[in-house]
């Protein structure tokens, strides 16, 4: 099923009033925003309702406030009717995000909330499976005061077709508050919270994070005090070793990856991790018939 994600970078930098305690809202839903949409792009499209740092209209009048909403909002929508023609009415899902920091004007209101415009409508599950996220990922109801999922009249929710929710991270007019909306791994959560959200709500698997192999280059790999260096790229590890005799390149769990071993020393491998202790044969060379007798005079006595 193809993912399409709207992100509606909440207030432009040519909103009036909001800011306070050193943050700009303008600066942290831009931030969230586009680190949302680097980690949605995994999974599908990815469109803003809109990119440039001031809105299209004057901020300042009522009647421009009204016509950036509108364009916000037309916006979602065009992006909906396009994948309609696309890719066909059914065949994916989309959601509408809008990314906000909240104010008040008692300094000590703090708190995390959801808006959708209807409970129990699409938007509501989208909004329930983010919250829950919040809940796990941000620590809202322990860390930070859950304010819940709330109905709301907002433009943004009413007019969009698709499934939209509204997310007011924490108050940026409470100064403890506003601490961790300047915070960069606050920031990196709020975007991470919201993506695990999108993703329960429409059953995609999440991308595995790669993990980085550190290739060791040591003489054998009980002997770490030899350790001429570490790498994460193989070729790297192989060219250190050959500045020196009778070095290896080894991976994380100690397999010697570099030069390839004899086959015989990888069975030799497992039986020492089985209790036999061939510590003096060296595979790495030719296997003379003394060896094969060796090993197997081992095994007859055990």
């Amino acid at each position: 099923m193809k993912l399409i994600s709207i992100i509606d970078p909440g207030h432009r930098k040519d909103t009036p009033g909001k800011q306070d305690n050193g943050l700009y809202e303008y600066e942290f839903n831009d931030s969230v925003s586009k680190l949302l949409g680097t980690e949605l792009s995994k999974y599908g499209e990815v469109c803003y309702t809109i990119e440039t740092e001031k809105h299209p209209y004057d901020e300042m009048t009522a009647a421009g406030r009204n016509q950036n909403l509108n364009y916000r909002t037309s916006s979602a929508n065009n992006i909906y009717w396009e994948a309609v023609k696309k890719y066909g009415k059914g065949n994916f899902k989309i959601v509408f995000i809008s990314i906000h920091a909240n104010a008040f004007s008692d300094p000590t209101v703090s708190g995390y909330e959801v808006f959708v415009y209807k409970h129990g409508s699409e938007a509501h599950r989208l909004a329930k499976s983010i919250h829950r996220q919040a809940q796990l990922v941000l620590g809202v109801g322990a860390d930070i005061k859950d304010r819940g999922i709330k109905e709301a009249n907002f433009a943004v929710l009413k007019n969009t077709i698709m499934p939209a929710v509204l997310i007011e991270h924490e108050f940026y007019t409470n100064p403890l508050a506003a601490k961790k909306l300047l915070d960069s791994t606050f920031r990196k959560k709020c975007s991470e919270h919201i993506v695990k959200g999108i993703l329960d709500y429409t059953g995609i698997t999440p991308a595995k994070e790669v993990e980085k192999i550190i290739y060791r280059v040591r003489k054998e790999w009980e002997d770490s005090k030899s350790q001429k260096g570490a790498y994460s790229v193989l070729e790297n590890a192989i060219n250190e070793a050959e500045k020196y005799e009778e070095y290896k390149v080894f991976d994380d769990e100690g397999k010697q990856v570099y030069p390839k071993a004899h086959h015989a020393q990888q069975y030799l491998d497992s039986l020492n991790l089985k209790g036999y202790n061939f510590i003096d044969t060296d595979f790495d060379k030719n296997v003379t018939l003394g060896e094969v007798y060796k090993i197997l005079n081992k095994l007859t006595d055990k």
